[in-house]
């Protein structure tokens, strides 16, 4: 269908000529009976004449083009006559605009055969100033007339514009976050691709320096940033709208200042995000701060000494011992069986109020895993009865045909997406131990590989970090919830006739 469209346009383009030739060589014709014939130049003018048939333009459009960049099309020219035809491209309108081309001159081109040649726009190299930009490339033919093609290109720089280019934290405690969504929004009609980063000033490791003052710099070095921009870089077609969060995530208790940067691919633009925020770190008083008991004679019945402890900060805390603390210990489990961790080791949960347990969600996942972990030990307990009996008959073990897996490693999924809330959150961060790296550095590559295909399928629905940041934030991540938010409208499509 599309072919007989294209093949009817042409026909009807070169109708069009055709006509325009006509009409010019008879207007040339009648200018032609006032010529004397004794006078050779008056002759010879009036024929060249007869060639300067004014016809449309051939309109090349390159579209929008990035500063940078080279676009390349290529040209079809047929030989609709019934004779041979010469031309040639007069490249010398084509200096310093950007636009080349290698057809040089074509000679005796026989009838419905077509020369191909290629046209590319380069605007870096002309320098060409950003906007539109035009141009004639003329097509001579020998002994007939000249055709025209408008090469039209737009030169353009991708650009983004931001919701807003400060924002303002309130006070956060640390080991807490505050998340603060943006928007970004690609007005022009070319991809942009961004990326952020920030002006934290991190020190630079001598090789000279010392092996231990090394690694410690090198561990000060991978110490997550302040304020951080999730996700940190992305690709925005044009017209499209992008919410992102920046996070704020103080390490100490002062105020905080910094800008993060937005840098765009292909562009000199530099969007600067002024962010701010007040950390807030809990301190305890001791009274009296040092606490000596007295002499003590061996299995005597003990000595006992009063401490006052004072809450100097304006929010509640909440302390206990390393040692003795079994409910500590127990949440350091359960958290340790977690998946969500950054490559920083921080697991970001809701915000609990002192003396508050983990989330439901949590502790459901922690009594599930704790279940199954049960029946697989009873499983092994039967398996090894088994085992014994067919020794104590046979006095051989038997050969295992099938080899069971099961690891416990945790992986660094991606947890639930919150882009599309558009509201202050705190979160809660937790700080894995190093004994869990440890153990999974141990872990063969085989059973790593297939415990990570195992849980990646439905891991969003079934990961608790996400159930329980979605009941902080109010989101129904339930099949029935996503059809909900999915029920946006119809579309009525109407098929007929235009206009009508």
């Amino acid at each position: 269908m599309e072919e007989s469209i294209a093949a009817f346009d042409t026909q009807l383009q070169m109708e069009v000529e055709r006509l325009l030739i006509r009409e010019h060589a008879l207007e040339q014709q009648k200018l032609l009976a006032f010529v004397s014939t004794d006078d050779p130049a008056a002759c010879q003018r009036a024929r060249r004449k007869l060639v300067k048939a004014q016809l449309p333009e051939y309109i090349l459009d390159f579209g929008y083009i990035i500063m940078g960049t080279i676009r390349t099309h290529i040209i079809k020219i047929t030989n609709t006559s019934h004779f041979p035809v010469s031309f040639h491209a007069d490249r010398r309108d084509l200096r310093d605009t950007g636009f080349n081309t290698e057809l040089d001159r074509v000679k005796n081109l026989p009838f419905c055969e077509t020369e191909t040649f290629e046209i590319w726009f380069d605007p870096q190299s002309a320098s060409c100033p950003l906007g539109e930009t035009e141009v004639l490339l003329p097509i001579k033919v020998v002994a007939g007339p000249t055709f025209h093609i408008s090469l039209r290109a737009t030169v353009i720089m991708p650009s983004l514009c931001m919701s807003s280019d400060n924002l303002e934290f309130s006070a956060v405690q640390c080991g807490q976050c505050q998340v603060e969504t943006i928007q970004l929004h690609n007005q022009l009609q070319v991809v942009c691709e961004w990326f952020a980063t920030s002006n934290e000033q991190m020190k630079k490791v001598d090789k000279h320096m010392p092996v231990t003052l090394r690694r410690k710099m090198q561990e000060h070095k991978v110490k997550p940033h302040v304020f951080e921009m999730i996700p940190p870089y992305g690709i925005l077609a044009p017209g499209e709208r992008l919410n992102v969060q920046v996070k704020f995530a103080p390490r100490e208790e002062k105020l905080y200042h910094n800008v993060l940067i937005l840098s765009i691919s292909q562009s000199t633009q530099q969007l600067l995000l002024n962010v701010s925020g007040q950390g807030l770190e809990p301190r305890l008083e001791f009274s009296p701060s040092l606490l000596e008991l007295g002499p003590l004679l061996p299995y005597g019945i003990g000595d006992e000494a009063e401490v006052i402890v004072k809450n100097p900060c304006c929010f509640p805390i909440e302390f206990y011992s390393l040692e003795f603390d079994q409910q500590y210990l127990l949440e350091e489990r359960i958290l340790r069986m977690l998946k969500g961790y950054d490559n920083h080791n921080v697991l970001l949960l809701p915000p609990r109020i002192p003396g508050e347990k983990l989330p439901l969600e949590v502790l459901e996942y922690f009594e599930e895993q704790k279940k199954i972990q049960g029946d697989q030990e009873g499983s092994n307990l039967d398996n090894e009865e088994e085992e014994s009996t067919h020794i104590s008959e046979h006095g051989m073990r038997p050969h295992p045909s099938v080899v069971q897996a099961t690891t416990t490693g945790a992986s660094a999924l991606p947890s639930l997406s919150l882009m599309d809330d558009n509201r202050t959150l705190q979160v809660e961060s937790k700080i894995d131990q190093e004994e869990e790296e440890e153990e999974e550095g141990q872990m063969p590559g085989s059973q790593q590989s297939l415990t990570k295909h195992k849980e990646a399928v439905g891991e969003l629905d079934n990961n608790p970090v996400s159930k329980a940041i979605a009941r902080h934030l109010g989101i129904d991540i339930s099949p029935e919830g996503r059809a909900a938010r999915n029920r946006r409208g119809i579309a009525i499509i109407i098929h007929g006739a235009p206009l009508t």
